[in-house]
């Protein structure tokens, strides 16, 4: 989302690209990459809370 909010238009057209090209490998990736630093994201927050209490 980062890049999303750093210039739309451009991420909208390289996600459009690579959806076009047929590149559904790069496409998986991303998706992968982007759900493993929300997973990262979740855990940190857990172990700052038990190690809090």
């Amino acid at each position: 989302m980062r890049e999303f909010r750093a210039d739309p238009a451009a991420y909208m057209e390289q996600r459009a690209h690579t959806l076009r090209s047929g590149d559904l490998d790069e496409e998986e990736a991303r998706l992968l990459k982007q759900r493993n630093r929300r997973i990262h994201s979740v855990v940190d927050i857990l172990l700052r809370v038990f190690r809090n209490d």
